[in-house]
């Protein structure tokens, strides 16, 4: 019991114990794989609301689509995801662990860091000066909120 206790203590969902049958550690990782997804898919953002507009930039919610100036911005599917996830509630602030939950399903998935290079891509792509942004804006120490300029 204590190893048992170590590892739900450090962040496991879950312990098999030796020895175990292939096919109950198959059906755990894919009762896994379902959690993960369906908690993916209920961080994602709403899409009522179809189109997000802010100045030039529109993101149209689910379709993968954003654009500048009503050219088509080429972004990585994360990137859009990204950017959806921030224009769900523009203005407000997203910290480095929320964007990883929404994105992954857990801040312990990906590599926070990856949130930044993510960030410097999507400037670089949708900003005149990526250096001073206008819409993917960074607040320090805190996150990145997406500019509600309408």
């Amino acid at each position: 019991i204590v190893d048992k206790s170590i590892g739900f203590k450090a962040g496991a969902d879950d312990y098999l114990v030796k020895p175990f049958q292939p096919e109950e550690l198959l059906l755990r990782l894919n009762a896994h794989l379902r959690r993960r997804q369906r908690e993916r898919e209920d961080a994602m953002p709403d899409h009522r609301a179809e189109l997000f507009r802010t100045g030039d930039l529109e993101i149209h919610f689910g379709k993968y689509d954003v654009r500048l100036g009503g050219e088509p911005v080429a972004l990585s599917s994360r990137e859009i995801e990204l950017l959806e996830v921030l224009a769900s509630d523009a203005g407000s602030v997203f910290t480095r662990d929320q964007i990883l939950e929404a994105l992954w399903g857990s801040k312990e998935a990906a590599d926070p860091n990856s949130i930044t290079v993510m960030v410097r891509k999507i400037r670089e792509k949708i900003e005149d000066d990526p250096s001073k942004p206008r819409y993917l804006v960074t607040v320090w120490r805190v996150g990145y909120k997406l500019a509600d300029l309408r």
